[in-house]
């Protein structure tokens, strides 16, 4: 599931610089088209498959924060759609053991940010507390 700022990202004053956890980086190139959005990583073609899920509102550390628990799946594929927007996206990536807290950007500024989190427990939920007081 993803945890959201519920603001736009704009609007939301991030500093990495107290995670003391250096970022992946991970370069893909996105392409959205009218058969579904399509991802190029590592030179391989994927499709991006998406299960709709409830969205949920929280606030966590003063943070007010939406949560998508739809389900994100990409699977290989050789099919290039016919017409697309493409998109060249650059992933920062912060993880500890429990949270993944994702900055995704183009052209240097940040377009999406959000927090991957596998069970929603209140260790987790704890864990994500800490980490918002550290970047926020």
């Amino acid at each position: 599931m993803r945890f959201f700022f519920d603001d736009d990202i704009s609007n939301v004053n991030i500093s990495t610089n107290k995670l003391n956890i250096s970022p992946k980086i991970i370069n893909e190139i996105v392409l959205y088209s009218y058969e579904g959005i399509y991802i190029i990583k590592d030179n391989k073609l994927y499709t991006l498959e998406v299960a709709d899920g409830l969205i949920e509102n929280m606030t966590i550390h003063n943070t007010d924060l939406i949560i998508d628990n739809s389900k994100f799946n990409v699977k290989e594929t050789y099919r290039y759609p016919n017409k697309y927007l493409e998109k060249h996206i650059v992933k920062e990536i912060y993880q500890d053991e429990y949270i993944e807290f994702v900055i995704e950007k183009e052209n240097n500024i940040p377009i999406e940010m959000y927090f991957n989190i596998k069970d929603k427990n209140t260790h987790t939920l704890n864990n994500l507390a800490t980490f918002l007081s550290k970047i926020k």
